[in-house]
């Protein structure tokens, strides 16, 4: 049996050339109607398995083409589809004299038992073969006419929204690469810059800069309440006379809720001003994110970004503003570790040279030595007693100026022991090799 496929997509024609042949079927292909007629009357085919949309000749005109003339109005004509799917389509193409309407995709399994049925009534000379007279052609051609009007309408309607949802991911893929741009250029300062209060400032003017946000604020805490310094970029004179007021713990009712609050982002609609806020001339008709800047358990400050007339930042740009408000969180906790680092070495360095002082100035007799013996500091006072310079004692062994053999070997067991030495008496031998 042979079966001539239409259809103006190559990979169509390979999927359906692939499932007919592996069923033992020849098949023939055409890529519009034009083209299939020409094989038409070149070849003899016993079924015709065509798309509706296609360049040139359509599968409309093909099966109308097919039902005029008298010897190709025999041949079983099946409309195969995924553009034309509505009930209408499928009533005009059977009113054409198809004698299947498919519509794409269908499972393979039961698109062949409809093939074959075909084919089964084709031979027992069930199916009639039908054919358009002139009156009914004009019929048609008008049908043909509104579904045409109506496929293309359809496609116009799907042609706009689809360049609208691309100008939308464009704009959105635009947007999310200025969030993305803030957030390196904060990372890169994070990575640079030590000062607190430059970082905060700076932080602040990245966002304005390489996002385009109406104003952003960051203000640090001293404690889960009072904030030690504001910093902001947009706000304008507001800003100090917001720093002053929240630095007193005079805090507008959105940062109460945002210091009090578990999450990590609140949005803030400023349409209606909430209380005095000193913002207010400012943010009106606006909304706002207020950004907890929070690291291990610890609350470092809060990040207020202000954003245009008439903007709701989605869920995209929250994630991204909570990931700013990390990373700044992050370079704060760090910056506290170094603080206190440095905190530690100075009060180690204290300690040295108080140590220092009193191991200068004492009066007894005191050394320092490794386990097996070896002399590491000596109080000056040793100088006097065993009569050697201390730099000449430093490396020695104690063995050089604790000579009586048991008196050595009983403290040197003590010491290895880590036992504690009480007034334990030992004879030391001096430079000239008197004893003491």
């Amino acid at each position: 049996m042979k079966i001539l496929i239409v259809d103006d997509m190559e990979v169509n024609l390979e999927l359906l050339e692939a499932r007919l042949e592996g069923s033992g079927y020849e098949v023939t292909s055409a890529k519009n109607g034009v083209e299939a007629l020409e094989k038409l009357k070149k070849d003899s085919f016993d079924m015709i398995i065509s798309d509706i949309l296609m360049p040139k000749m359509d599968g409309f005109q093909l099966c109308m083409e097919c039902k005029k003339d008298d010897t190709l109005r025999k041949i079983p004509f099946i409309f195969y589809t995924a553009t034309y799917t509505d009930k209408k389509d499928e009533e005009f193409a059977l009113s054409l004299g198809a004698e299947k309407f498919i519509v794409k995709p269908a499972e393979s399994k039961s698109f062949m038992e409809i093939i074959r049925d075909i084919f089964k009534n084709y031979k027992k000379g069930l199916l009639a073969p039908s054919k358009i007279s002139v009156k009914e052609e004009e019929i048609y051609l008008k049908e043909y006419n509104e579904r045409l009007i109506n496929k293309l309408e359809k496609k116009m309607l799907d042609l706009e929204s689809e360049i609208t949802e691309r100008k939308q991911a464009e704009e959105n893929i635009k947007h999310l690469n200025a969030v993305l741009r803030s957030i390196r250029g904060v990372n890169q300062l994070i990575i640079r810059e030590k000062d607190r209060e430059i970082l905060l400032q700076k932080a602040c003017d990245v966002l304005i800069e390489a996002r385009g946000y109406e104003a952003s604020c960051l203000g640090f805490l001293s404690d889960e309440k009072t904030f030690a310094s504001v910093a902001g970029s947009g706000f304008g004179e507001y800003i100090s006379r917001f720093s002053e007021h929240v630095m007193d713990g005079d805090h507008p009712p959105c940062i109460k809720n945002a210091l009090a609050q578990k999450g990590h982002l609140m949005i803030v609609d400023k349409s209606k001003v909430c209380g005095d806020c000193f913002f207010k001339n400012t943010c009106v008709g606006r909304k706002a994110a207020i950004i907890r800047v929070e690291h291990a358990n610890r609350l470092f400050g809060l990040l207020v970004i202000l954003f245009a007339p008439d903007v709701t930042p989605d869920e995209e740009e929250k994630g991204l503003l909570k990931e700013v408000a990390g990373d700044i969180a992050l370079s704060l906790h760090n910056m506290e570790l170094e603080e206190e680092h440095k905190r530690a070495e100075e009060a180690l360095r204290e300690s040295e040279k108080k140590y220092r002082r009193i191991f200068e100035n004492i009066q007894d007799v005191y050394y320092e030595s490794s386990l097996d013996g070896t002399i590491l500091e000596t109080s000056p006072s040793i100088e006097k007693v065993s009569k050697y310079n201390r730099k000449e004692l430093i490396g020695r062994s104690l063995y050089d100026i604790y000579t009586n053999p048991e008196e050595r070997d009983e403290f040197v067991k003590i010491i290895l022991d880590k036992g504690k030495v009480n007034d334990f008496e030992i004879s030391l031998t001096d430079k000239d090799g008197s004893q003491h």
